[in-house]
């Protein structure tokens, strides 16, 4: 009897998945595309010298709630030559998003939750806060992954319930002081699916 009720619960959570991908992806958000993020910091010869990444899935990006408080981001960032110095203090990254009106909306990342969310910092145990820190520099050739809390609330805030479930930027601007006045524009490129 326990055999039999594991095979219908398993079939069920299987005709669940299949009904909710279908559902999304005739919702005109895709289905289970993901979207890459990619900017570059050129050299003096126009070459790049930094690379920045990232890849956010819509369904997933809606979804997903740190303590029901904050989204997560990951960008990764590779230096080619040089080490970078990062500052949780003064570096800055914006989200740039549209709302259900078309306008622009700047949602700003947090990267530092240790100084603006303590009680969060507080609730996580040290795995994760090791995870979640700004590392204190990228150093040449060894991929870094820079992790990025943005406010929930704020990005949910832009989309009405009866609107496409896409609610991903559509840029990322980074500014790290050590490399640039100006910040790094990582753009929303192109559409992949999912395997």
């Amino acid at each position: 009897m326990r055999l039999f009720k594991i095979t219908i619960l398993a079939i069920f959570s299987v005709a669940i998945l299949v009904i909710s991908t279908h559902a999304f992806t005739a919702g005109g958000s895709g289905g289970h595309a993901t979207d890459r993020y990619r900017g570059v910091f050129p050299d003096p010869n126009g070459e790049p010298e930094v690379k920045f990444e990232a890849r956010l899935d819509p369904l997933s990006f809606l979804l997903n709630r740190i303590q029901n408080k904050y989204k997560l981001v990951r960008i990764f960032v590779t230096s080619r030559e040089r080490r970078i110095k990062l500052s949780a203090e003064d570096d800055r990254i914006e989200f740039r998003f549209r709302n259900g009106e078309g306008e622009k909306v700047v949602v700003l990342g947090i990267l530092n939750p240790f100084v603006s969310d303590p009680n969060f910092w507080d609730s996580l145990d040290n795995q994760l806060r090791r995870v979640l820190a700004y590392p204190k520099s990228i150093k040449p050739n060894e991929p870094e992954v820079i992790c990025v809390l943005i406010p929930a609330a704020k990005v949910e805030a832009l989309r009405k319930p009866e609107q496409r479930l896409d609610i991903l930027p559509v840029l990322i601007q980074y500014k790290i002081v050590d490399l640039a006045n100006e910040p790094v524009e990582i753009r929303r490129e192109m559409l992949e699916m999912a395997i």
